[in-house]
């Protein structure tokens, strides 16, 4: 970094988010060739990148205006895009570490995250279901082992330098009805979608503390937010999530590091294929005293409105939250309309649209 000449002044230039801006001096500039990018304190104290393509020296009391008359500006789209956009002093490429990238949601963020210029930390239980992933690093991490994370996050940072971001990704789903729930099940599904989570946060989180920087984005789940039946247990581990990064969201401001949770309705990925499959071995329970539940489950599961959203639609929505400047807590990702209603009732209304759903008489 050098200097600026102070002489080098106008009176509005684009800012970084895409409005104008005075131009109030004391800048910091690194030219080449052409190329400026300055960083203007605005009447807030708030810091902004600014680009363009050519500089007019002008008298220091001299107003200009418009910004035409100063700079030659490129496209908005092209000088402010995520590869090219200056934020905080450096080029906006992230190192971004992502758990769970073996299939669906996680494999696709790793693809659609490297193309954007992001260096990107591909993880799952098998590396080998990684090889062709198109990534700076991939590492064997198993979310449920605390050697495994601790030897993740050392190898991920001395291959890639600090970690910018967890998209902490991991998790599937078991169905069942609450009374025939398996304790293991349950409990090994919690391990990986709640403890696993977590296990990961307070693995990367002292070091985000330290430099004053960085971000985690929990995929949690619509069900998050309501459930459904033979869906207890499964919700109930993203109702976790969901208070863990409440709790997180608010505590972590002081050390600036946003904390977002994302919320997909339903993906057509193999998340859903294994779900179905745990779900089908207890429905061949011809003896449950829920069987008709679960026929009707398997009836819906087959509805095209149910298949879900392809995992691009996720995945780009998660990408939202690691570029934005300020994201927001909460992203909803793929909800269908029908999910969107159910977020807007009552109890009451909820209740009755899955008893129509599932058939249930209410005695």
């Amino acid at each position: 970094m050098v200097q600026a000449d102070p002489v080098i002044q106008c009176q509005y230039l684009f800012r970084s988010d895409g409005k104008q801006d005075r131009w109030i001096g004391g800048s910091v500039a690194q030219i080449t060739g052409k190329q400026g990018q300055f960083l203007n304190r605005n009447g807030r104290g708030v810091g902004y990148w600014f680009h363009c393509t050519q500089i007019k020296r002008l008298p220091y009391s001299r107003q200009v205006s418009p910004p035409v008359n100063i700079l030659r500006m490129r496209s908005w789209s092209t000088i402010c895009s995520p590869r090219n956009l200056c934020i905080g002093g450096s080029m906006n490429k992230k190192t971004i570490l992502i758990t769970g990238c073996s299939t669906g949601v996680g494999r696709d963020l790793a693809v659609r995250l490297a193309q954007a210029g992001h260096q990107v930390i591909a993880t799952a239980r098998n590396p080998d279901s990684l090889k062709e992933l198109p990534v700076a690093c991939r590492l064997a991490l198993d979310v449920t082992d605390q050697l495994s994370v601790d030897r993740a996050i050392e190898a991920a940072v001395a291959a890639c330098g600090p970690i910018d971001v967890l998209v902490s990704n991991a998790g599937y789903a078991i169905r069942a009805a609450v009374e025939e729930i398996d304790d293991a099940l349950a409990k090994a599904m919690f391990e990986v979608n709640v403890w696993g989570a977590l296990r990961v946060c307070k693995a990367v989180l002292p070091a985000m503390r330290v430099r004053g920087q960085g971000r985690i984005v929990h995929v949690g789940s619509v069900v998050g937010r309501f459930s459904f039946p033979l869906n207890g247990a499964y919700a109930a581990s993203k109702h976790a999530l969901e208070a863990l990064a409440d709790s997180m969201r608010v505590e972590l401001q002081g050390f600036g590091i946003p904390v977002v949770l994302i919320e997909p309705g339903t993906i057509n990925t193999h998340f859903m294929a294994s779900s179905k499959s745990i779900g089908a071995i207890i429905s061949g329970n011809t003896d449950s005293p829920y069987a008709a539940l679960y026929r009707e489950f398997d009836l819906i599961a087959a509805e095209p409105a149910f298949r879900g959203a392809p995992a691009g639609q996720v995945s780009r929505i998660i990408q939202k939250a690691v570029e934005a400047r300020r994201p927001k807590s909460r992203y909803l990702a793929a909800v269908s309309p029908l999910y969107r209603l159910v977020l807007s009732l009552g109890d009451g209304g909820r209740d009755f649209l899955a008893r129509r759903a599932f058939r249930i008489r209410k005695k």
